[in-house]
């Protein structure tokens, strides 16, 4: 089939980390489909850019932002691209958007001129957002209205059964489909350490891959540490990578707990550089307040770590106990058991079982494949 991918983020030259998940869906529905992306954003460069990524046909528009009619800018960009696009393929199967606005409004708009189906992707809380602050500024009730407008008028695939729940909560009854992000098994894996060196090793090496902000609950994580510490472990050393806007606060936090000697602050890491922590360290510990899926936590598993993470949202539909340990959100005592027990026994969690887990369940070829199913079922279903 000949798939069109609308996302409202994708990496640029500007921000080659923006919608990554989406260029690695892309990738895996390539194996199994003809997919070409659609990405316009505003740059005061401009320019319409057609290149093979990764293998991957990617059309960049770039347009000159004018105030006020950004949107209408980005529609028009969008729309002009897929002409070309489809004279080109002759035909397009499936529209498949990500997140409902911009890229979902305009994927529907498209998808009811030329009669092609249209599914929408949401990856996170964004309609959480909107809709709980909708009595306080008109644009959020406007873009309530059209998350609301978009989500009934769509096939809706969220990344997690905990994302669909989410979001049905505020009324939105439509048809839904559960297909999980993607994970580069043969970037991420295991490299050979023997099972005794890891059990024996005297400090055990924890990280935490994310960003420095509330929502990850980095405090919690902190408290937990010293409670671990003030039990009398010293065994431990964290690492911390990612960056934002709370980390010289994290940083001073730490200090004020006489810990700062226990965790390592990283910031932005290069992905061969994450890559090389999370084989070396001996569990991951993500103590968000709530995550729509929690990608780095497959990440850490497929590289053979354990982990440790709160059941507040996508990740506990993959974390049990063959895979790690889930603990109440904000909370630090229970952490500090779950990272107390994992430090004895996180050389017990089998690495080539980790990895294999994820590879059956969140690899390219299992992500393709599902898409690829739930595509033919969209287009089947559209043409009766």
């Amino acid at each position: 089939m000949k798939i069109l991918f609308v996302p409202s983020w994708y990496p640029n030259e500007k921000n080659p980390i923006s919608g990554n998940f989406v260029k690695e869906i892309a990738k895996a529905l390539s194996l199994y489909d003809d997919v070409v992306v659609i990405h316009a954003f505003s740059d005061k460069s401009g320019g319409f850019y057609d290149n093979i990524e990764e293998g991957v046909r990617v059309i960049r528009v770039k347009f000159r932002n004018l105030p006020f009619l950004t949107h209408f800018q980005y529609f028009i960009s969008i729309f002009k691209a897929f002409k070309k696009v489809k004279k080109g393929l002759g035909r397009i199967d499936v529209i498949n958007a990500h997140v409902y606005y911009p890229a979902g409004l305009s994927a529907l708009i498209l998808g009811r001129i030329y009669k092609i189906p249209v599914v929408i992707t949401e990856h996170g809380e964004i309609i959480d957002k909107y809709m709980r602050s909708r009595f306080k500024y008109f644009k959020d009730i406007l873009r309530t209205m059209i998350a609301k407008f978009v989500f009934k008028r769509a096939l809706i695939i969220t990344v997690s059964d905990s994302l669909r729940e989410h979001i049905e909560s505020f009324g939105v009854e439509t048809n839904y489909a559960v297909v999980p992000n993607v994970i580069n098994t043969d970037f991420f894996k295991p490299i050979e350490v023997g099972r005794g060196r890891r059990a024996g090793r005297k400090k055990k090496k924890m990280i935490f891959i994310g960003g420095l902000t509330p929502r990850k609950g980095i405090p919690y994580l902190l408290e937990a540490l010293k409670i671990v510490r003030d039990r009398g472990r010293n065994d431990f050393i964290m690492h911390i990578v990612g960056d934002g806007p709370y980390r010289k606060r994290y940083e001073e936090m730490a200090k004020n707990m006489n810990i700062d000697n226990k965790v390592i602050f990283h910031g932005k890491v290069t992905d061969e550089e994450k890559l090389r922590l999370l084989q070396e360290v001996d569990f991951m510990v993500l103590p968000s307040l709530y995550e729509s899926f929690g990608v780095v936590l497959l990440e850490a598993m497929a590289c053979g770590k354990p982990v440790i993470t709160t059941f507040s949202g996508g990740q506990k539909e993959f974390v049990n106990e063959n895979t790690g340990i889930l603990v109440p959100p904000k909370d630090a005592n229970a952490l500090a058991d779950a990272i107390e027990y994992m430090l004895d026994h996180c050389h017990e969690y089998s690495p080539q079982k980790l990895h294999e887990y994820v590879r059956e369940n969140f690899s390219y070829e299992a992500v393709g494949k599902q898409l690829h199913e739930i595509y033919e079922s969209v287009r089947d279903k559209w043409g009766k």
